[in-house]
């Protein structure tokens, strides 16, 4: 397996991971988020499912991106390093 540059990147208050020279974008709806925080308020045992859930489709998007899977921790070393295995 080769090793792929990782970096995150931000154009226009958009993050960007950038692995060599292609970048995934990926980001929560506001409107998502109010809903979220509305549903926590009124039952707080749900912030941890809610937390996972979109950790878990990250996780999914960043592997689909890459063509193999990946775990969040796998992507956060990666990003600490500066590079994925690929």
């Amino acid at each position: 397996m080769s090793k792929k540059k990782v970096k995150i990147f931000n154009l226009e208050n958009v993050n960007y991971i950038v692995v060599d020279n292609e970048a995934f974008d990926w980001s929560i709806e506001p409107e998502y988020v109010k809903k979220i925080e509305f549903q926590v308020r009124n039952e707080p045992m749900l912030k941890d499912k809610y937390i996972g859930n979109i950790f878990q489709h990250f996780t999914r998007c960043f592997s689909d991106f890459l063509g193999r899977k990946v775990s969040l921790q796998e992507i956060n070393e990666a990003i600490e390093k500066g590079y994925i295995n690929g």
